[in-house]
């Protein structure tokens, strides 16, 4: 859903393009909701909640991005699903609009479980708005074994090459290709 701002100078909703598919478990990063906020005014908190079939345990850290720029330290998701960003002298400010992401890293073994976020409330101006839909996708978080790479011994362990010297061989070693080509 979109969602509709109760009052306050700023106002949200859901960004039209969402994140869909599925996650991974240990990823970093990880894009679950983008966010328009409108109006003008300095967003000094934000809060959210995690839904899907998930524990709390499963956002290990929560940020706010503006496109690629992280704007926020990491947030943890404390009892209930609730994640809060609070800054007084403002997380970010908003002249027109501005689209948020909400990005996090995603614990390991949590594959099968899903997860997505919710807006609560934010407070700017000093006015807080609360908000009832503004709720990304439940994404489905899958596990993947990754592709490694394992050198044996690399030889030579020290070299001292004469300048000038022509096709010296710097070091070798055999490389050991697990599950992927890489």
């Amino acid at each position: 859903g979109t969602g509709t701002v109760v009052s306050g100078p700023v106002s949200a909703m859901l960004a039209t393009s969402q994140p869909t598919g599925m996650l991974i478990a240990n990823q970093s990063g990880a894009r679950l909701a983008d966010i328009v906020f409108s109006g003008n005014g300095t967003v000094t908190s934000v809060q959210l909640q995690r839904t899907g079939v998930s524990a709390d345990a499963t956002l290990t850290n929560v940020y706010l991005y503006d496109g690629n720029t992280r704007i926020t330290d990491a947030a943890s998701v404390v009892t209930g699903g609730y994640i809060n960003f609070n800054a007084p002298m403002g997380l970010f400010t908003v002249n027109g609009s501005r689209t948020i992401s909400v990005r996090a890293d995603i614990a390991d073994a949590t594959n099968g479980q899903s997860v997505g976020v919710k807006l609560n409330s934010i407070t700017a101006g000093g006015s807080v708005s609360t908000f009832s839909n503004v709720m990304g996708n439940a994404l489905q978080i899958g596990s993947v074994q990754t592709a490694a790479v394992q050198f044996s011994t690399i030889t030579p362990t020290t070299v001292q090459v004469d300048a000038g010297t022509q096709a010296y061989n710097v070091w070798q070693g055999t490389a050991s290709v697990s599950t992927r080509d890489v």
